[in-house]
């Protein structure tokens, strides 16, 4: 079990670094080509629903804090409380993990902006880099490159990947999607 899916399982502070995010083509040879490098999957075809809830930040006063409630195979699975930034590729964030809908309902009656993200999610594991293959409504094929523990990305995984990247993203999903409040 990676260290990510270990604080998925228990309340905690997460930090990672994301060193790339694009929109892409062809998931399932970018999964093949991986796979050869000695990627394995931990997941595929998981079904993830995100509620994120913009809101204030104390630091900069901007929506840039974020409430994140995640759905996996429509179950709550986790409460991510970060800020969000465009700039910089590393990311911490609390993670809380639900017991029920609760606190989305509300968070959605109190009419605070939110952005609803529904993707599948494969997920491959090299070493102490995660690699995710989503497809996101309303957005495309993306892929997205983590490393734990403050790990390089070896060169090989950037140029496997690189040939089917169409475009850089940057900051995160909720950045591209509109507003639902």
């Amino acid at each position: 079990m990676d260290e990510r899916t270990s604080f998925e399982k228990q309340n905690g502070i997460v930090k990672l670094n994301r060193n790339l995010k694009g929109l892409c083509c062809k998931l399932e040879e970018v999964a093949g080509v991986l796979r050869q490098l000695g990627a394995h999957p931990q997941s595929t075809g998981v079904n993830q629903t995100d509620y994120i809830f913009r809101l204030p930040s104390l630091l900069s006063g901007e929506n840039t804090r974020r409430i994140k409630f995640r759905l996996v195979n429509g179950e709550p699975f986790g409460v991510y409380l970060y800020d969000r930034f465009l700039e910089g590729t590393e990311a911490t964030f609390e993670y809380i993990r639900p017991s029920d809908l609760t606190l989305v309902h509300a968070l959605q009656r109190s009419e605070v902006p939110y952005v609803l993200i529904s993707k599948t999610r494969t997920r491959l594991v090299l070493g102490d880099i995660l690699i995710h293959l989503d497809q996101i409504q309303g957005l495309g094929d993306v892929v997205e490159v983590e490393a734990l523990n403050g790990s390089n990305i070896p060169d090989e995984v950037m140029e496997a990947i690189a040939p089917y990247l169409v475009e850089k993203l940057e900051g995160s999903n909720e950045d591209y999607l509109q507003s639902n409040a």
